[in-house]
């Protein structure tokens, strides 16, 4: 929706089987959405990497429509601070997967498009319009100096479903400790409130989470960007049936499929 007329895409990973199994799915979905996008560059730094020069050079003069990236960490701050000076925010319209967990520590320019590891953003509307949302991100800026990034939120949301795991599987029992097949039994169908949405478990024990991504914005209100024109994917849109395999499925969609998904911008608070 950003940039509909994308003609070149760049890679850009940590090179172990994180990155090059999203680097695999990132391509099988340009290939069924948008078949004629070239694949210009990819390139797998070591994880840990100090230094990005050379891949920023090649980014650069390759000159790619779309940077895509899946760095995190330490490693997502060191690119993004290296490729800043240099240029590639503003040659290529950059994709940071995991880019909400540098918005507080490097000055990313505006535009850049950042996602959430499934829905757990502290300034999302879901997350401000519940209560122990802000308490929790409020104490959590006092004692850390900072607000939590997705991993902090997604640790809590982690504790909250297992918390409730635990006491479903113990009103069936009557009050005993469960072993481990009655809490897998508990977590099966479950649906549960987090800080941030909900999480569901499917019979074949896959986690629904819903996908937040947005585009990195400066405003008034905080000293570092933050998301906006911002989406929310569903999470049973974006995963196979149970049994079928991600890439034989993402190879059925069409361009279609992406018509049909929410349009930038389209979550607010009230509306889901």
């Amino acid at each position: 929706d950003r940039k509909p007329d994308v003609k070149t895409v760049a890679i850009i990973n940590p090179d172990y089987a994180f990155g090059h199994d999203a680097a695999k799915i990132f391509t099988a979905a340009l290939k069924a959405l948008k078949p004629d996008i070239q694949i210009v560059a990819e390139l797998y730094p070591k994880l840990g990497s100090p230094n990005y020069q050379t891949e920023i050079s090649r980014l650069t003069t390759a000159r790619p429509d779309v940077v895509f990236s899946n760095l995190w960490g330490a490693d997502l701050e060191n690119f993004v601070r290296q490729a800043t000076p240099r240029g590639l925010f503003t040659s290529s319209q950059v994709i940071l997967a995991l880019g909400e967990t540098v918005l507080q520590r490097v000055p990313l320019p505006d535009g850049v498009i950042v996602g959430v590891l499934g829905d757990g953003w502290w300034m999302s509307p879901d997350a401000k319009a519940n209560p122990e949302t802000v308490k929790f991100a409020e104490a959590y800026k006092s004692r850390f100096g900072e607000y939590p990034v997705f991993p902090s939120i997604k640790m809590a949301n982690t504790l909250i479903y297992v918390k409730a795991a635990y006491e479903a599987a113990m009103q069936k029992n009557g009050g005993k400790w469960p072993t481990r097949a009655e809490l897998a039994d508990a977590m099966k169908g479950s649906k549960v409130a987090t800080l941030t949405g909900i999480v569901q478990t499917r019979a074949d024990n896959d986690g629904l989470v819903d996908q937040i991504v947005g585009v990195t914005l400066k405003t008034s209100a905080q000293p570092f960007p933050v998301i906006g024109d911002m989406v929310r994917y569903k999470g049973d849109s974006l995963l196979p049936q149970a049994g079928q395999d991600p890439l034989a499925w993402i190879s059925t969609l069409k361009p279609e499929f992406a018509k049909g998904l929410p349009k930038p911008g389209s979550y607010k608070i009230g509306e889901r």
